[in-house]
């Protein structure tokens, strides 16, 4: 898991499997923090935006109904679970490409995922 604190339910991980297998998970093509999900509704695409603080993630929103009643910081909706999802497997990905040259750990560290697109 990327944060320890951000704990989901089995019910939600599931969910949010299908839906990055499904290739309804995306980032913003503007700001590199933000995120957008299609969920259930095909017609309606949720806004998942990762706060920072120090170049780490701080907290997760999400503009689905429990992000909203839950708020920053206890956001477990499966939108938030999806985009966790997609940037481990990104951070995964990179690793492994730094592991045929180099030895780097790589984390949460939101300054480096930036680099991930470049």
């Amino acid at each position: 898991m990327i944060n320890a604190s951000v704990r989901y339910s089995a019910e939600v991980l599931g969910k949010a499997r299908r839906l990055v297998r499904e290739r309804r998970v995306w980032r913003d093509e503007e700001f590199e923090l933000v995120w957008w999900v299609r969920g259930g509704d095909p017609t309606r695409d949720y806004r998942v935006q990762l706060g920072e603080v120090d170049g780490r993630l701080a907290y997760l929103t999400c503009t689905c109904t429990h992000g909203i009643r839950a708020g920053a910081g206890d956001c477990r909706c499966y939108h938030s679970a999806a985009v966790l999802m997609m940037i481990q497997d990104e951070l995964d990905r990179k690793k492994a490409e730094e592991a045929h040259g180099s030895a780097d750990v790589v984390d949460l560290n939101l300054r480096r995922m930036r680099d991930i697109d470049r």
